[in-house]
């Protein structure tokens, strides 16, 4: 009698477990798409605010205009100036690249890649690309 009540009791834990299991599963998948979709989110935005950005502002300026999620790609001196440029990714896998002069915004660019084919064309997983 005692081994049926506990064995009673276990089954009812294990449902319980269960049930609260799949009570979490749709949580779960909707936290896992937010997060999978906040990056691609992004860079659709920067797209947007590229608009916002003109020459000659600051670098706090063009943070304050499109964010901070910038890559710095390469810093170097120019006769007697500072250059600075960042790369800020886009929708299509391309790069917004700005370049900044003394801390000024002296010009930008944007570096698209282009797939002459698909990369895991048969089989093969090269890793070849263009840019423009």
């Amino acid at each position: 009698m005692v081994k049926q009540i506990n064995n009673n009791k276990r089954s009812h834990i294990a449902k319980l477990i269960v049930r609260r299991l799949q009570r979490m599963i749709p949580v779960v998948i909707c936290i896992f798409c937010l997060v999978s979709c906040k990056s691609s989110m992004q860079a659709y935005l920067m797209d947007t605010n590229m608009k916002k950005v003109s020459l000659g502002m600051s670098k706090e300026e063009v943070k304050s205009s499109i964010g901070s999620v910038y890559k710095s790609l390469e810093s170097y001196r120019e006769d007697d100036s500072i250059i600075d440029v960042w790369g800020y990714p886009d929708a299509s896998g391309g790069t917004y690249r700005l370049r900044f002069k003394d801390g000024v915004l002296d010009s930008w660019d944007h570096e698209k890649i282009y797939y002459p084919y698909s990369p895991y064309e048969n089989g093969s997983k090269s890793s070849t690309a263009t840019t423009e």
